[in-house]
């Protein structure tokens, strides 16, 4: 709304403050000017839709040539993610006539987590409202390669991506498990959490008794088709220790279509 909230805090003393104040910036407009937000949501194309009253405004913008005037009587949408503080302005839906109590945007990219949407109209912002990123659905195949967004985001780790079509590698997925859904905990595959949580097979870490020490032992392999897996080995040249201290290590791959997993060896 333009309105500074204040809270808590601490006073000269030192002593705690256990209340709060709202100061005004005076933007200077009237309150029934101001554009409201009363619903916000995405559709099932992953368009953010938004109901309320006072989109056009007032008045128009000009977007003339000179000599003729070209009215362009739309509002200005922003979105901004509260996890990184990304901030987009929306463009309208093509398809969607703007009113002054309805916006369509256009499709959005599918993400995760929450945001805040505000309406600008004539100048006046309304007050921000919270809308959750689109649900990630079992049942939309954004990339069309076969694989729904929801599976390809769960399995974002295996180097699936929701957003570009992997055909090779959702085929690879499918015609070794012979699933009609992936389930690659199964199949021995886990996620990262996963993986801090368990003890597969031979421990990560051996202990000597005679010194002491402790030894960490990782392998990777790698398979082009899920059943076979050789050996794929930590090359001295491409394998180092960063500034942070952690392993690194460096490779490509001329296959299309490649998985790869860490052991304890």
């Amino acid at each position: 709304s333009g309105k500074v909230l204040l809270a808590g805090g601490l006073t000269s003393g030192s002593t705690y403050l256990a209340s709060a104040e709202l100061y005004d910036a005076g933007l200077g407009f009237s309150a029934a000017w101001q554009p409201q937000i009363a619903s916000a949501s995405f559709d099932a194309s992953a368009r953010l839709v938004l109901t309320g009253t006072g989109f056009r405004g007032i008045s128009s913008a000009s977007g003339g040539n000179g000599a003729q005037d070209s009215p362009t009587n739309y509002p200005l949408v922003q979105l901004r993610r509260l996890g990184n503080e990304q901030s987009v302005f929306l463009s309208p839906d093509p398809a969607t006539a703007v009113s002054a109590t309805g916006f369509t945007s256009a499709p959005l990219a599918p993400f995760s987590g929450h945001s805040v949407v505000t309406v600008f109209a004539n100048g006046i912002p309304s007050a921000a409202r919270f809308a959750t990123g689109q649900t990630i659905l079992t049942t939309r195949d954004t990339d069309g390669d076969g694989l729904n967004d929801a599976a390809e985001f769960q399995l974002a780790s295996l180097g699936f991506d929701m957003n570009l079509s992997q055909p090779a590698l959702v085929n690879a997925m499918f015609s070794n498990l012979n699933l009609a859904q992936p389930n690659l905990n199964g199949a021995g595959y886990y996620t990262a959490s996963q993986i801090q949580a368990l003890n597969i097979g031979t421990p990560l870490l051996m202990r000597n008794p005679a010194n002491g020490q402790f030894k960490l032992t990782i392998g990777m392999e790698k398979s082009t088709t899920l059943q076979n897996f050789t050996p794929f080995p930590f090359l001295a040249p491409q394998t180092s220790v960063n500034g942070q201290g952690k392993i690194e290590f460096l490779f490509t791959v001329p296959d299309n279509a490649a998985f790869f997993r860490l052991l304890p060896q």
